[in-house]
């Protein structure tokens, strides 16, 4: 579901998206695609790459040139185990892995969720108080309220 929000938020439409996730199932032969394989993004087209050939999902698994790299934009910070995502990390020092807090956004390395220190702020707290409280440091809760204002603006 993340890969998705992603990518429409990078402006794809979910039938563009359906296509695409199912010609890399045709192609990777896996159920869910946008679990097991990198994929990127570019001049409204979804791409990923697969037995050392880039594919152009969202053009019915056209192989795209080598040069076509340059341009790609992934759909980043996925950490693959054993050929499946793991975490993600779509913001710097915020992370979602499963096992941890059920998959809400943490800062990275810890077990600290996001919103309740976006509350925090808002009930006034300075970040300062907060990293303090936490035994963070304050780029670390200056990155996670950035994170939850994103969130709110979408």
């Amino acid at each position: 579901m993340r890969i998705i929000a992603l990518l429409r938020a990078a402006g794809m439409s979910f039938k563009k998206i359906r296509d695409a996730e199912k010609t890399l199932r045709q192609i990777t032969g896996y159920p869910r695609p946008f679990a097991t394989e990198e994929i990127w993004t570019a001049h409204s087209h979804i791409f990923a790459e697969f037995r050392d050939y880039i594919y152009a999902a969202s053009k019915s698994g056209q192989i795209a040139m080598d040069f076509v790299r340059e341009d790609l934009i992934p759909v980043h910070g996925l950490t693959f185990s054993r050929g499946v995502a793991s975490s993600w990390s779509p913001y710097t020092d915020i992370c979602f892995t499963p096992g941890i807090q059920l998959g809400q956004p943490c800062i990275d390395g810890t077990r600290i969720p996001t919103r309740p220190l976006m509350g925090m702020v808002q009930a006034g707290d300075s970040i300062e108080f907060i990293a303090d409280s936490y035994r963070i440091d304050v780029e670390k809760v200056k990155h996670a309220i950035e994170w939850e204002q994103r969130l709110i603006a979408a």
